[in-house]
């Protein structure tokens, strides 16, 4: 990692340049490794898909609702 950020070039907006990545060494885990990590890891990130679908979704009622309160338009009893 600490080889990768070094590489960066750029003035304003520092990149890595695409040879870089190309010309590393990465260390890949066995396939039984992967799989287990995905098992674990893919309903953690299925759930925070939905999260975030229902936090957009609770956005815009939001956003629809409370100008409306605001407003004396609808009212909370």
């Amino acid at each position: 990692m600490k080889s990768l950020v070094s590489s960066r070039t750029g003035g304003a907006q520092q990149h890595i340049n695409k040879n870089d990545i190309e010309n590393m060494k990465f260390v890949l885990p066995h396939k039984e490794v992967m799989c287990s990590f995905n098992n674990v890891v893919q309903p953690v990130l299925d759930k925070t898909g939905i999260i975030c679908l229902e936090n957009n979704k609770l956005s815009s009622i939001r956003d629809a609702l409370l100008p409306k309160l605001m407003s004396g338009e609808i009212e909370v009893k």
